[in-house]
């Protein structure tokens, strides 16, 4: 996530992390954070320090006026678009369209209509495997995701002015 009005990222923490700025134990930081939350079934966002009312609409630095200053990519599981541009997660109607490359739905039907028929698949398995490969590491990725957890803070906690005075 990128802060558009400060022109800087915003740190994704995980739970402990999260936890320790919300404790009151660190009361500052360069960085704004967030995090996605499962609550009540569903996953939302937060953001910390929480923006008031009047937060939620800048000016950025290039002059240009946003509702919201934080941009956010993201990955989604709707593959399929309706004909008023909709996107949704399954093909409910004939004018529905696929949102990814055709190549890669026509080969993912062909290995999955010779399954159904008993016959031999593998290679075209394997050559749908091989175009979705090439489509994923394409389309771009994340960063490395530590299973340690990694550190406690990410960025140092130092103010922008008055080092060293």
């Amino acid at each position: 996530m990128w802060d558009r009005v400060e022109s800087r990222p915003m740190d994704n923490v995980g739970p402990q992390i999260w936890q320790e700025f919300k404790s009151g134990l660190i009361k500052t930081a360069i960085y704004k954070r967030w995090r996605i939350k499962g609550v009540e079934g569903a996953k939302e966002l937060f953001v910390d320090p929480t923006p008031s009312a009047t937060q939620c609409s800048y000016e950025c630095r290039d002059g240009t006026k946003v509702r919201i200053g934080v941009a956010f990519e993201y990955l989604s599981s709707h593959f399929a678009a309706a004909a008023n541009g909709d996107t949704k997660a399954d093909f409910t109607v004939d004018t529905d369209t696929f949102l990814l490359p055709d190549d890669l739905l026509e080969l993912d039907l062909k290995w999955r209509w010779l399954n159904s028929l008993g016959q031999t698949y593998f290679e075209e398995k394997n050559e749908f495997d091989r175009a979705l490969s090439i489509y994923k590491a394409q389309d771009g990725g994340t960063h490395r995701i530590q299973m340690d957890g990694g550190r406690t803070m990410r960025y140092p906690n130092i103010p922008e002015t008055g080092v060293g005075l």
